[in-house]
C-alpha cells in the first residue's frame, strides 16, 4: 500500500474528537534540521507567524541558547505543513513539530504534537511487529492508547519534571517506543483505526496505566511486585502461550561474590539491613517464586527478584521469572521470558491471535480486572 493511501486512512479518522498527544521524540539536541513543503512556523504565545514557500529546510543551532538564564523552556519553532509531512533525521512525521530549549539550556528537545490514533499507528511497528496478526496489533493498540491517555490525564510527567514540562510522554523504553509516519503500515493503521477511542479501565471505571512486555515466561506479575505502587485492577495470570515464541529460556553464570554483593545491596536499600558475605545464605529457589529467601546473621529476609534484577541489570537478568541454582560451587541463573512481566505479554498475544482469539479475548485474559471503555 502506498504511503499516500495510508495517510488518507489516518486523516479520515484523525480529525474527529481524537485527543492530541505531545511526544518528546528527541532530547537535548545540539542541532536540529527540519524539512517540508510550505512550512509554517507559528509561535502563538508570541503572536508570530512565518511561512516558507516550496521545499524548505530549517536549521536550528541550539547552542546559541546555551547562555540563556531561565527555568522555563523557550519555544523556538512550531512547524506545520499543509502536506501533512515534516522530515527529521530521515524520518517523516505528521502533525506539528515543536523545537524547545531544555530547562538547563543544554540543547533543544523535539516534540511531536499529533492525534492520538495517528500516534498509535506509528507506535505499533516499534512495540510489536507490523507483520503480526491484526488481532494482536489491536490488543497492543488498546493497551498503548490506555497508557498514553493516562499520562495525559494524570499530568504525570509534569508532576515529576515540573509544571513547565512541554510533553506528555517520551519516545523511549521508559514510557513507550514509537516510530514515525515512515514506519506506518496498512495493518498498523487499521489496528489503530478499528480500536479508535478504546482504552482499558478498572471495573470501577478508573483508567490506570496499562503495561506490556515482550514475554512473561509463564506467568504475569503484579505492578507492586516489580515497582512500588499498587495499581488497581491488575491480576497475575498464567500464560502457557508464550513459551514457544521468542527465546525459549535463558541461563546466566555469575560468581558467588557478585551475587552476594548484589543481594547485600538489596538488603541494605529494601530492608535497611547490612549483611556480610560470610553470614549470607541463599535458600533453595523456585522460578515461580517472586522473591529469594535468604538468611543473614540468622535472620530471614525476602529479596524481591525484581529488585535483584534492577541492581544486576537486564543483560544479566532478562526477566523477573528466574531461579537460582547452586551446584559444585557454581551459581546459575535460569529463567524464561523477557521484560518486567506486568500486563500484556506480547508473544502470548501473538500465539492467542494465531489460535483465533479476538483482541477483546486477548485483553480479557491478561487484564481480567479491566474492561474496554470507549472514551472518544
Amino acid at each position: 500500500m502506498s504511503r499516500i493511501f495510508i495517510l488518507l486512512i489516518i486523516q479520515n479518522f484523525a480529525f474527529s474528537k481524537t485527543p492530541t498527544i505531545k511526544v518528546r521524540i528527541a532530547k537535548a539536541q545540539r542541532k536540529i534540521s527540519l524539512a517540508g513543503l510550505d512550512l509554517k512556523n507559528e509561535l502563538r504565545q508570541l503572536g508570530k507567524r512565518k511561512e516558507y514557500l516550496g521545499n524548505k529546510t530549517l536549521n536550528f543551532n541550539c547552542s546559541q541558547y546555551a547562555k540563556k538564564i531561565s527555568k522555563k523552556p523557550l519555544l523556538v519553532a512550531s512547524l506545520k505543513s499543509p502536506s501533512g509531512m515534516i522530515s527529521w533525521n530521515s524520518q517523516k512525521y505528521t502533525g506539528e513539530l515543536n523545537v524547545l530549549t531544555t530547562k538547563d539550556y543544554k540543547g533543544c528537545d523535539l516534540v511531536n504534537v499529533v492525534k492520538m490514533d495517528t500516534y498509535i499507528s506509528m507506535l505499533l511497528p516499534k512495540e510489536m511487529s507490523s507483520d503480526w496478526p491484526i488481532e494482536a496489533l489491536k490488543a497492543q493498540a488498546v493497551a498503548a492508547r490506555t497508557y498514553a491517555y493516562h499520562k495525559i490525564k494524570s499530568d504525570e510527567v509534569s508532576k515529576l519534571e515540573g509544571h513547565e514540562t512541554h510533553y506528555d510522554l517520551e519516545n523511549s523504553e521508559k514510557h513507550q517506543v514509537n516510530g514515525s509516519f515512515s514506519d506506518v503500515t496498512r495493518s498498523t493503521a487499521k489496528a489503530s483505526k478499528s480500536t479508535s477511542g478504546e482504552v482499558l479501565s478498572s471495573h470501577s471505571g478508573e483508567i490506570t496505566p496499562i503495561f506490556f512486555h515482550s514475554k512473561c515466561g509463564g506467568k504475569t506479575m503484579l505492578p507492586q511486585k516489580v515497582w512500588t505502587n499498587k495499581v488497581s485492577g491488575y491480576q497475575s495470570v498464567d500464560c502457557p502461550f508464550c513459551h514457544k515464541r521468542g527465546t525459549p529460556s535463558w541461563k546466566k553464570n555469575v560468581t558467588s561474590y557478585k551475587l552476594k554483593k548484589k543481594i547485600k545491596s538489596v538488603l541494605k536499600s529494601y530492608h535497611n539491613h547490612r549483611a556480610s558475605s560470610s553470614s549470607l545464605r541463599i535458600l533453595k529457589d523456585h522460578k515461580s517464586r517472586d522473591h529469594l529467601r535468604v538468611y543473614s546473621n540468622d535472620k530471614a529476609f525476602k529479596v524481591p527478584k525484581s529488585k535483584l534484577r534492577f541492581v544486576m541489570g537486564r543483560k544479566t537478568l532478562p526477566s523477573n521469572y528466574f531461579k537460582i541454582e547452586q551446584k559444585n560451587g557454581k551459581i546459575e541463573l535460569k529463567g524464561s521470558g523477557n521484560g518486567h512481566g506486568v500486563g500484556l505479554c506480547q508473544f502470548g498475544a501473538l500465539e492467542l491471535a494465531k489460535r483465533g482469539y479476538t483482541y477483546k479475548q486477548i485483553l480479557s485474559h491478561y487484564f481480567p480486572g479491566h474492561r474496554i471503555k470507549k472514551i472518544y
